[in-house]
């Protein structure tokens, strides 16, 4: 993201543009729901082209790609910084079941449901 007001802009449309086609909006249902979501053209306030969508679309599966060449360990280390964030946030609303949930997926994301037999004894909480 750059810090000029229109990269800022161009992240924010492929940020919206990404969740309504993770959704499963087709390009064509995501041009008309951007101008329903006030993102429209800065220069001229009008809806974006096609050519627009479809190019951030076409940018999105390309990030989208290189993240899944990343190393598992770089993955895990990411979703894990944000199931913290999740836990933070959720600790200061006093949302103790998000915080619950949080640490389930931590749990199973570095594969801690199985506990050697040995260890056990010294998760007791007595």
């Amino acid at each position: 993201m750059t810090g000029s007001p229109q990269g800022s802009h161009t992240s924010l449309r492929r940020l919206r543009v990404a969740s309504l086609y993770l959704r499963g909006l087709s390009p064509t249902e995501i041009g008309l729901a951007l101008p329903k979501n006030g993102v429209v053209d800065p220069a001229t306030h009008l809806p974006y082209g096609m050519d627009v969508v479809h190019g951030d679309i076409a940018y999105l599966e390309r990030e989208w790609e290189s993240e899944t060449q990343r190393a598992p360990w770089e993955r895990r280390a990411r979703v894990l910084a944000e199931l913290h964030e999740a836990k933070r946030a959720a600790w200061a609303k006093g949302d103790l079941g998000t915080v619950v949930r949080c640490l389930k997926q931590e749990t199973e994301l570095f594969d801690l449901d199985d506990v050697p037999e040995e260890a056990a004894p010294l998760l007791e909480l007595t």
